[in-house]
């Protein structure tokens, strides 16, 4: 039988040292999820909304809580398409309206 030039003991030491010469975070490093850049609201991203014709919104939010944001949200929406600064009301009242306890109240829950 042939022995290897080299023993299980000097593998594990060979392994080893090439972990403790490596860069930190080479072997497991965390993935952070990013959202993509803000688009600019102009005239051509609305067009292309109302062409599309559809809302997809994905939430945690218990339904009962959900149903009250989609029926503001409709509501106001209607109005809101009308034009870029109808949009930008809109968006200033339920999106940039500050913290959660702040939007809770703006959609009256």
């Amino acid at each position: 039988m042939n022995r290897l030039p080299f023993s299980r003991r000097d593998l594990l030491k060979g392994s080893a040292a090439v972990a403790a010469a490596a860069p930190a975070g080479v072997f497991a490093s965390p993935v952070h999820a990013q959202a993509p850049e803000a688009q600019a609201i102009t005239p051509t991203l609305i067009a292309a909304a109302k062409r599309e014709g559809k809302l997809v919104w994905y939430t945690s939010t218990p339904i009962e809580q959900g149903q009250k944001i989609v029926e503001a949200f409709q509501k106001e929406y209607a109005g809101s398409a009308k034009g870029p600064d109808e949009w930008a009301a809109w968006k200033t009242k339920y999106l940039d309206c500050g913290d959660h306890a702040e939007y809770r109240k703006v959609v009256g829950l």
